[in-house]
């Protein structure tokens, strides 16, 4: 069988389209019958649900063979150095051994032969260890090739549902609206930058405050506010964990660690960020400190990211069992950094499947995970009424309407 080239294997693994899809539904922010919105994309999803299925198995099924692949390849030098190293003690034996004279060698003869008998010995299992490890590579290379095909296969289906359902999320205004995925219901507010003003608040004064705090706070400054979210992970005093810009001031700095305790630690981590012109992004936390941004609005760091340039975190596992209230934001790049997304679980969820509902019905080529247990979220519209205001948390982000 002809192996496919690696390009096209990492083709696979990061082609990123679009789509919104699963077995479940969408609420629009509507208080007459259903839209013609819900019903088409609840037609949709009765159509594509198995397709999509497919081609998000079999790229997650990849994504495996090919991170195999990587840690056989990472773990070859060491195997090959074991063998150099053995040889160069046969070598040396034999080298010492040639140096006696003819009484020497007569005396050491029987020792050396057992000494380059226990070497030979050590050759041996070292290439027999370093042929199981090159066999298993080749295996590995051939089950990417089948299992790429297997992608390819579900490629064009999966490419259609995609056109599908961003034709019909593009086409609807909803500001708030709710997805079922899983048998997890998802809350997804949608923010733009000509409609909503987007703010990260502080909430490090040594007592952490609850949602309902924020809001009583924007409506005395004469802001409107719809929703508000925790904003990230943070200490105990409730100050924010990294990076953290308040109305253009940075009240804390980022955290460029690459490893640690705790999900914000789980590489690549992540910044959210809106400059001055009020655009919204997301960058890995390295490439954001590479880039130098001056004259931000906002910004948090967080961990990790759920979906990065549209791969989701190679951490994840497809049916994982870790479950976990998670909430999160992500950029739909398609509105050219105008619109994000912030979206929290009703129930329990895996990291997997979370970052499925950014990258696979929301659009986003980028999501970051805010926090887990502790998420809250406040929306008050004229039609809904979601959550108490309550929660004892850090950082939180506001979504307020312009005026």
């Amino acid at each position: 069988m002809k192996l496919l080239p690696i390009s096209i294997l990492l083709f696979f693994i990061h082609f990123t389209v679009t789509v919104k899809t699963q077995a479940g539904s969408v609420e629009p922010d509507s208080t007459g019958n259903d839209s013609l919105f819900e019903k088409s994309f609840q037609q949709q999803i009765q159509v594509n649900v198995n397709p999509v299925e497919a081609f998000l198995t079999a790229e997650s099924e990849l994504q495996k063979i090919v991170l195999e692949l990587e840690g056989i390849r990472m773990n070859l030098p060491n195997f090959q150095s074991e063998l150099d190293k053995v040889n160069g003690a046969i070598d040396a034996s034999i080298e010492r051994y040639l140096k006696l004279d003819a009484e020497q060698q007569k005396k050491k003869r029987n020792d050396f032969k057992e000494e380059l008998g226990k070497l030979f010995d050590d050759r041996y299992n070292a290439l027999d260890t370093l042929k199981s490890i090159t066999d298993k590579q080749n295996e590995k290379r051939r089950d990417s090739s089948i299992q790429a095909q297997n992608l390819k296969k579900h490629l064009n289906a999966y490419e259609s549902a995609c056109n599908h359902f961003d034709q019909l999320l593009a086409k609807d205004s909803a500001f708030y609206f709710k997805i079922r995925y899983h048998n997890v219901t998802y809350h997804v507010v949608r923010a733009n930058v000509k409609s909503h003003a987007v703010r990260i608040h502080n909430n490090g004064t040594g007592s952490k405050k609850p949602l309902r705090f924020f809001w009583d706070m924007l409506l005395k400054k004469e802001a409107q506010p719809i929703a508000l979210f925790n904003a990230g992970m943070y200490e105990p005093n409730g100050s924010a964990k990294g990076l953290m810009i308040e109305d253009g001031k940075q009240l804390h700095e980022i955290d460029p660690k690459t490893s640690g305790d705790g999900n914000f630690y789980l590489t690549p981590n992540g910044v959210f960020f809106i400059d001055s012109s009020g655009l919204f992004s997301l960058q890995e936390t390295q490439q954001f400190i590479k880039s130098g941004h001056k004259k931000l609005r906002f910004a948090t760091q967080s961990g990790p990211m759920l979906v990065l340039n549209g791969i989701i975190h190679r951490a994840f596992t497809k049916g994982s069992s870790n479950l976990n209230i998670r909430n999160g934001v992500g950029v739909i790049e398609r509105t050219k950094n105008k619109e994000a997304v912030f979206v929290i679980s009703e129930q329990p969820c895996n990291f997997y499947d979370f970052a499925t509902v950014f990258k696979v019905f929301l659009g986003c080529k980028n999501a970051l995970y805010l926090d887990g247990a502790i998420s809250e979220m406040y929306l008050q519209t004229k039609s809904r009424k979601v959550g108490d205001g309550g929660g004892a948390l850090g950082p939180v982000i506001s979504i307020s309407k312009r005026k």
